[in-house]
């Protein structure tokens, strides 16, 4: 191998890993890169006793997606509107993956992902009034994410709307990870990795010497 060579790739070996994701919690005081759509998208925590807080609510998708991820805000498709969105003000972003769950049954959404106005991406799923993590393989260079709702394919839970505590056709959704990269590894794991790769470029390059 060209000493050369071996000298200018050593240095960008060392520079992976330092891609950062963020998380976005929508928990008051947190910084949010998106704009989301105020008619359409609220935040609601757990502060509230039952009754006045649907994330106190242990039966509801509220509770059940609060309990799952970092802290008692979530975000939710205000008064069940089929579509909601959400902008990003950083130019382009990678979605990785989010929390999600339906908050007083079960329905199908659609989350699409946009460039400009053009859909790049689609991706159809269940929900219920269990919290679930949807992943998203490879969706890169976009800028608005858009949850729909499945025309019809809303049904209430029939304890909770029996029982009067809630009903609609609402989504919860929250912990939204994006720009995470196959860089982003944890530290012990990224440093065995640099090791041997490190490893590797130098016995080649002391055998090209």
């Amino acid at each position: 191998m060209n000493k050369k060579l071996c000298l200018a790739v050593l240095p960008a070996l060392m520079l992976v890993g330092t891609a950062q994701a963020a998380l976005i919690s929508f928990e008051p005081g947190t910084a949010s890169p998106f704009v989301v759509d105020a008619l359409q998208i609220s935040f609601i925590d757990g502060s509230g006793p039952v009754g006045n807080s649907n994330v106190s609510v242990p039966a509801s998708g509220y509770y059940g997606v609060a309990t799952a991820t970092s802290g008692t805000t979530v975000a939710f498709n205000r008064n069940g509107f089929d579509s909601a969105y959400f902008d990003y003000t950083g130019g382009v972003f990678t979605l990785n993956s989010l929390y999600i769950a339906s908050a007083w049954g079960s329905a199908t959404v659609t989350f699409r992902g946009f460039l400009g106005g053009d859909e790049l991406f689609t991706l159809d799923r269940d929900l219920t009034l269990q919290a679930q993590q949807v992943t998203f393989d490879a969706w890169e260079g976009i800028d608005r994410l858009v949850i729909d709702i499945l025309d019809g394919s809303y049904v209430n839970d029939p304890g909770l709307f029996g029982s009067g505590i809630g009903t609609g056709p609402e989504w919860v959704v929250d912990d939204i990870t994006i720009n995470e990269t196959a860089a982003s590894v944890p530290e012990p794991a990224l440093l065995a990795l640099l090791g041997i790769g490190l490893l590797g470029f130098g016995v080649g390059c002391r055998r090209s010497a």
